[in-house]
């Protein structure tokens, strides 16, 4: 957390722009010396999880940039686990950057990049719930089968968990909030 190009400003100096706003321009050598090195590691090291941050790089939401989530990562790094939106940053797409026009294109941009899954706040609009109708309208590629294909390591997670497994034969089941930080 949060994964990309990501220590833009914070309103600094008083410019008005924050993570949700801020369009980090970045060469090539820039991003893969500086910025991209250390996600590498975890990736190396077996990390099965990366949060996307919140701000564009070279005018594409993070969350919808196809190059970072889909060919750096999974194609070039073989990373195997999942991407997952930080709270709202799904819905600045379209309300923030103006990347897109409505939920459905924006679910579809991140399905497309390789998002696997957001994290919604409960005053948020849903977006991953316009997927059926994405899907429906023929906005996402390989339709429900690339669907499927994201889910994969969000279940293998949980499978790894144990969430599946019989209440008695996990340890983590026997826990209680007393034991939560």
């Amino acid at each position: 957390k949060h994964f990309g190009v990501h220590s833009g400003p914070e309103n600094a100096h008083g410019g008005g722009h924050t993570r949700r706003s801020f369009d980090s321009v970045a060469s090539m050598e820039d991003m893969r010396m500086t910025y991209l090195p250390g996600f590498r590691q975890c990736v190396e090291s077996g990390t099965y999880a990366f949060m996307t941050s919140y701000n564009a790089i070279n005018g594409v939401p993070v969350a919808a940039n196809h190059w970072l989530l889909t060919e750096l990562t999974r194609d070039e790094w073989g990373f195997k686990g999942y991407h997952l939106a930080d709270s709202n940053a799904v819905e600045n797409i379209v309300n923030g950057f103006h990347y897109t026009d409505n939920a459905e294109d924006t679910v579809a941009a991140c399905i497309n990049a390789g998002l696997n899954i957001e994290v919604a706040s409960a005053s948020a609009d849903r977006y991953y719930s316009r997927m059926t109708s994405a899907i429906n309208h023929n906005k996402i590629h390989g339709g429900e089968a690339r669907v499927r294909e994201l889910l994969k390591p969000l279940f293998y997670t949980r499978m790894r968990l144990g969430e599946f497994d019989p209440p008695q034969g996990n340890p983590y089941a026997q826990l209680d909030q007393s034991v939560v930080v």
